[in-house]
């Protein structure tokens, strides 16, 4: 099993390529927020991120592709 990039408590937001791939508005590239679980899905061998969003109240689900550390955008 391949480790995640990511550890509870690190700061990301959506990469470049996710945000393209969507189409995604202003509102959505300018979200941050900060890890606050990591689960393995089995069934896909891929990790789930969970993440609060700064501003909202409760954790959201994003997969680790999509995401990147603050300032750390390697998918360009």
């Amino acid at each position: 099993m391949k480790s995640t990039k990511f550890k509870i408590g690190d700061r990301v937001q959506y990469n470049h390529r996710f945000l393209k791939s969507i189409m995604a508005n202003k509102y959505i590239a300018d979200m941050k927020g900060t890890v606050n679980d990591i689960i393995y899905m089995v069934s896909s061998k891929k990790w789930l991120v969970r993440v609060l969003w700064d501003g909202e109240g409760e954790a959201a689900g994003c997969l680790e592709s999509n995401l990147c550390k603050i300032g750390l955008d390697v998918t360009e």
